[in-house]
Protein backbone atom coordinates (compact mmCIF):
# COMPACT_ATOMS: atom_id res chain seq x y z
CA UNK A 1 0.00 0.00 0.00
CA UNK A 2 1.35 3.38 -0.92
CA UNK A 3 1.54 6.27 1.55
CA UNK A 4 -1.76 8.03 2.04
CA UNK A 5 -2.39 11.23 4.00
CA UNK A 6 -5.91 10.02 4.78
CA UNK A 7 -4.94 6.87 6.67
CA UNK A 8 -7.77 6.69 9.18
CA UNK A 9 -6.24 3.76 11.09
CA UNK A 10 -3.22 5.75 12.31
CA UNK A 11 -4.16 7.25 15.68
CA UNK A 12 -0.80 8.64 16.83
CA UNK A 13 2.65 8.59 15.44
CA UNK A 14 4.31 9.53 12.25
CA UNK A 15 5.94 8.25 9.13
CA UNK A 16 9.56 7.12 9.45
CA UNK A 17 12.33 5.77 7.24
CA UNK A 18 14.84 3.16 8.37
CA UNK A 19 18.25 2.57 6.80
CA UNK A 20 20.13 -0.71 6.41
CA UNK A 21 21.75 -0.26 9.85
CA UNK A 22 18.43 0.24 11.62
CA UNK A 23 18.78 4.00 12.04
CA UNK A 24 15.37 5.67 12.15
CA UNK A 25 14.69 9.03 10.50
CA UNK A 26 11.48 11.08 10.62
CA UNK A 27 9.80 11.80 7.29
CA UNK A 28 9.42 15.56 7.05
CA UNK A 29 7.35 15.68 3.88
CA UNK A 30 5.74 13.56 1.20
CA UNK A 31 6.81 14.98 -2.15
CA UNK A 32 4.76 12.73 -4.45
CA UNK A 33 2.89 9.43 -4.29
CA UNK A 34 1.35 7.13 -6.81
CA UNK A 35 -0.66 4.08 -5.77
CA UNK A 36 -0.35 2.35 -9.16
CA UNK A 37 3.45 2.65 -8.99
CA UNK A 38 3.30 1.56 -5.36
CA UNK A 39 5.80 4.32 -4.78
CA UNK A 40 6.35 7.57 -2.98
CA UNK A 41 9.01 10.24 -2.94
CA UNK A 42 9.67 11.45 0.59
CA UNK A 43 11.99 13.85 2.36
CA UNK A 44 13.65 12.72 5.59
CA UNK A 45 15.31 14.66 8.39
CA UNK A 46 18.87 13.39 7.89
CA UNK A 47 22.06 14.18 6.07
CA UNK A 48 22.28 11.24 3.70
CA UNK A 49 23.34 10.66 0.14
CA UNK A 50 20.44 9.29 -1.90
CA UNK A 51 21.10 6.36 -4.18
CA UNK A 52 21.19 7.26 -7.85
CA UNK A 53 18.41 5.98 -10.12
CA UNK A 54 19.47 4.01 -13.20
CA UNK A 55 16.98 3.40 -16.01
CA UNK A 56 19.60 2.12 -18.48
CA UNK A 57 19.48 -1.60 -17.69
CA UNK A 58 18.69 -4.51 -19.97
CA UNK A 59 17.83 -8.18 -19.62
CA UNK A 60 20.91 -10.03 -18.39
CA UNK A 61 22.24 -7.14 -16.29
CA UNK A 62 22.90 -7.79 -12.58
CA UNK A 63 20.15 -7.15 -10.03
CA UNK A 64 20.61 -7.24 -6.24
CA UNK A 65 18.14 -6.86 -3.38
CA UNK A 66 18.68 -6.30 0.36
CA UNK A 67 15.36 -6.76 2.13
CA UNK A 68 13.50 -8.11 5.13
CA UNK A 69 11.40 -11.01 3.82
CA UNK A 70 9.13 -12.71 6.36
CA UNK A 71 10.80 -10.62 9.12
CA UNK A 72 14.23 -12.09 8.30
CA UNK A 73 16.46 -9.01 8.41
CA UNK A 74 19.39 -8.25 6.13
CA UNK A 75 18.48 -10.84 3.46
CA UNK A 76 20.65 -10.29 0.38
CA UNK A 77 19.86 -11.87 -2.97
CA UNK A 78 21.56 -11.70 -6.32
CA UNK A 79 20.08 -12.22 -9.75
CA UNK A 80 19.65 -10.62 -13.14
CA UNK A 81 17.17 -8.44 -14.95
CA UNK A 82 14.82 -10.87 -16.69
CA UNK A 83 12.61 -8.48 -18.66
CA UNK A 84 10.68 -5.24 -18.85
CA UNK A 85 7.05 -5.57 -19.87
CA UNK A 86 3.89 -3.53 -20.22
CA UNK A 87 1.09 -4.67 -17.88
CA UNK A 88 -1.94 -3.89 -19.98
CA UNK A 89 -2.21 -1.46 -22.85
CA UNK A 90 -2.51 1.88 -21.06
CA UNK A 91 0.59 3.57 -22.42
CA UNK A 92 -1.25 6.45 -24.07
CA UNK A 93 0.43 8.72 -26.60
CA UNK A 94 3.71 9.23 -24.70
CA UNK A 95 5.41 5.97 -23.60
CA UNK A 96 7.62 7.98 -21.19
CA UNK A 97 4.74 9.70 -19.38
CA UNK A 98 3.71 8.95 -15.82
CA UNK A 99 0.50 7.43 -17.22
CA UNK A 100 2.54 4.97 -19.29
CA UNK A 101 5.00 4.25 -16.48
CA UNK A 102 2.11 3.01 -14.32
CA UNK A 103 1.95 0.00 -16.70
CA UNK A 104 5.70 -0.64 -17.06
CA UNK A 105 7.03 -3.50 -14.91
CA UNK A 106 10.39 -5.17 -14.36
CA UNK A 107 11.01 -8.86 -13.60
CA UNK A 108 14.27 -9.86 -11.90
CA UNK A 109 15.56 -13.19 -10.64
CA UNK A 110 16.74 -11.81 -7.26
CA UNK A 111 14.47 -13.26 -4.60
CA UNK A 112 12.16 -11.69 -2.07
CA UNK A 113 9.08 -12.53 -0.03
CA UNK A 114 6.38 -10.64 1.90
CA UNK A 115 8.04 -7.99 4.03
CA UNK A 116 10.34 -6.91 1.21
CA UNK A 117 7.95 -4.40 -0.36
CA UNK A 118 9.61 -1.14 -1.31
CA UNK A 119 13.16 -2.50 -0.99
CA UNK A 120 15.55 -1.18 -3.61
CA UNK A 121 16.66 -3.36 -6.50
CA UNK A 122 20.23 -2.35 -7.29
CA UNK A 123 22.64 -2.70 -10.19
CA UNK A 124 26.27 -3.77 -9.72
CA UNK A 125 27.28 -0.17 -8.88
CA UNK A 126 24.65 0.39 -6.17
CA UNK A 127 22.29 2.43 -8.35
CA UNK A 128 18.56 1.81 -7.94
CA UNK A 129 17.01 0.10 -10.96
CA UNK A 130 13.62 -0.45 -9.30
CA UNK A 131 11.85 -1.33 -6.08
CA UNK A 132 10.10 -4.50 -4.90
CA UNK A 133 6.43 -4.56 -5.86
CA UNK A 134 4.92 -8.05 -6.09
CA UNK A 135 5.51 -11.79 -6.18
CA UNK A 136 3.40 -14.16 -8.23
CA UNK A 137 3.55 -17.86 -8.96
CA UNK A 138 2.51 -19.71 -12.07
CA UNK A 139 1.86 -23.39 -12.72
CA UNK A 140 1.13 -25.31 -15.92
CA UNK A 141 -0.56 -22.93 -18.33
CA UNK A 142 -0.32 -20.12 -15.79
CA UNK A 143 -3.52 -21.18 -14.09
CA UNK A 144 -4.28 -20.54 -10.41
CA UNK A 145 -5.80 -24.03 -10.28
CA UNK A 146 -2.36 -25.54 -10.97
CA UNK A 147 -0.65 -23.51 -8.24
CA UNK A 148 -3.40 -24.50 -5.79
CA UNK A 149 -2.38 -28.13 -6.38
CA UNK A 150 1.25 -27.30 -5.58
CA UNK A 151 2.58 -27.39 -9.13
CA UNK A 152 4.43 -24.08 -9.12
CA UNK A 153 6.69 -23.84 -12.13
CA UNK A 154 7.93 -20.27 -11.81
CA UNK A 155 7.89 -17.46 -9.29
CA UNK A 156 7.92 -14.00 -10.84
CA UNK A 157 9.53 -11.21 -8.82
CA UNK A 158 8.11 -7.97 -10.17
CA UNK A 159 9.50 -4.52 -9.46
CA UNK A 160 8.53 -0.97 -10.28
CA UNK A 161 11.34 0.29 -12.53
CA UNK A 162 13.41 3.37 -11.65
CA UNK A 163 12.16 4.95 -14.88
CA UNK A 164 8.66 5.09 -13.38
CA UNK A 165 9.89 6.86 -10.24
CA UNK A 166 11.77 9.34 -12.45
CA UNK A 167 8.46 10.11 -14.18
CA UNK A 168 6.80 10.58 -10.78
CA UNK A 169 9.55 13.01 -9.76
CA UNK A 170 9.10 14.97 -12.99
CA UNK A 171 5.31 14.98 -13.29
CA UNK A 172 4.30 14.62 -9.63
CA UNK A 173 1.00 12.95 -9.26
CA UNK A 174 -1.29 11.22 -6.90
CA UNK A 175 -3.39 8.43 -8.34
CA UNK A 176 -4.85 7.51 -4.92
Amino acid sequence: MCIRDSNKKMRKGGLIAVDHSGNVFPVTSILATDEKLDGALIKIDAKTTPLALNDKVSPGDSAFCLSRPLKQGQYFSEGIVNRFYWNGDKRGDDPNSLQAMRSLKLNVSSRWAPGSSGSAILDQFGNVIGHVATISTMGNGGSKKDTDKGRILITLHTATPARAMMALATEGGDSN
